[in-house]
């Protein structure tokens, strides 16, 4: 993985939030996080910059404080405002996993899932719009390794192809 942080975060600032985003992912059986620094990575995260966006929801003004394509773990670097549960929320859409409101959740987008970490401030249930969570179920887990799997499978093949 590589990191851009520009002047905004120091060294220290920097290990330790990467350090409290692999702590939440990894709360599950059978799936542990761990951050290999590389500049030559094809996954990346981006904190040099603020990142926002807004969107009306419902009347409200809804911020966006991340980003990342849903499912590609591999030539992605994902962006987050430096905040541990942002950064986790965004890996993990990286990974596959959706936000509990989306229709092919695995996690039900009810009060008891308020504080899962796909849960967001988009949610079309203003009582259900949270930010922030760090709640992670075993089926959001498993579409994390699924996908991470999967894309290590294709890069493989590519990294085959180019021998060739």
């Amino acid at each position: 993985m590589f990191v851009q942080t520009g002047d905004k975060f120091d060294n220290n600032y920097v290990k330790n939030h990467l350090q409290e985003v692999s702590n939440i992912l990894s709360q599950n059986e059978g799936f542990s996080v761990s951050v290999i620094e590389d500049k030559n990575a094809s996954f990346g995260l981006n904190m040099s910059k603020d990142f926002s966006g807004a969107s009306i929801v419902d009347g409200q003004i809804t911020v966006t404080a991340g980003k990342a394509t849903l499912g590609n773990p591999i030539d992605q670097t994902v962006s987050s405002n430096g905040n541990a549960s942002n950064t986790a929320h965004e890996f993990a859409h990286a990974a596959g996993v959706p936000h509990i409101f989306d229709e092919n959740s695995k996690v039900t987008n009810t009060p008891d899932n308020i504080n899962n970490m796909m849960n967001s401030n988009e949610n079309d249930i203003p009582n259900m719009r949270s930010s922030g969570g760090t709640e992670v179920k075993q089926g959001q887990t498993d579409t994390m390794i699924n996908t991470i799997n999967a894309s290590q499978s294709r890069l493989n093949s590519l990294e085959e192809q180019k021998k060739q």
